[in-house]
């Protein structure tokens, strides 16, 4: 099976990106668009056409997604990687990158590359669960990596060195006060504090819950 075309606009997405000084996310878009290159020919056969990388800032529960329709700019191919979570391990962000484009392969090359609606189904299937265990990543059936990576992924990242550290779950950071900040999923977002243990809340802008802030 041959690599699919790339859309000729991803192509001057990914060249804006990589060397516009001035935006915030340029360092971050010049590290990951070059390991989406070394992941697409060491995982993929070099078979996927380029994805466009995002920087939005999505629900705090939300590491990364793949859009599997057009985006809202009408690209397709659209990876994003939440702009809340850049602050974990390199090797984590990557594990992430990887998690999504197993997504773009099962839209292009996989099962859901034959479907009459191949943006609607559960993409944290039986080949995604197969495909992504074959790497070193293990999921859930939700898509929740729930074990330390291990195998190609461990090697290759080796190779490249980058080491995989224990796993912990990044901390905030520490300050006298004991107010906590929830955030909402508008854009720009909604931020308020409030001193409780347990807070509930729902934006009326959005619609979206409030949730913890990185």
């Amino acid at each position: 099976m041959s690599s699919l075309n790339c859309k000729p606009i991803n192509n001057e997405i990914k060249k804006h990106e990589v060397t516009d000084r001035e935006w915030e996310f340029q360092g971050y878009a010049e590290e990951y668009y070059k390991w989406m290159e070394l992941f697409n020919v060491e995982f993929f056969e070099g078979k996927l056409p380029t994805a466009v990388l995002s920087f939005d800032r999505t629900r705090v529960t939300t590491l990364g997604h793949y859009h599997t329709d057009k985006n809202g700019i009408g690209i397709e191919d659209n990876i994003n990687l939440n702009s809340l979570h850049l602050c974990r391990e390199k090797w984590q962000i990557l594990s992430t990158l990887l998690h999504e484009m197993v997504h773009q392969w099962q839209r292009r090359l996989g099962s859901f590359s034959t479907k009459e609606n191949p943006t609607k189904g559960n993409y944290h299937n039986r080949e995604f669960l197969d495909m992504t265990e074959g790497f070193g990543l293990i999921h859930n059936k939700k898509g929740q990596r729930v074990a330390p990576p291990k195998g190609r992924f461990v090697e290759f990242l080796a190779k490249h060195g980058v080491e995989i550290t224990e796993e912990t779950h990044y901390e905030r950071k520490k300050t006298s006060s004991k107010l906590k900040k929830y955030s909402c999923a508008c854009t720009p977002p909604v931020n308020i504090r409030v001193a409780r243990e347990e807070f509930s809340a729902r934006c009326n802008e959005c619609g979206e819950d409030f949730e913890l802030a990185c």
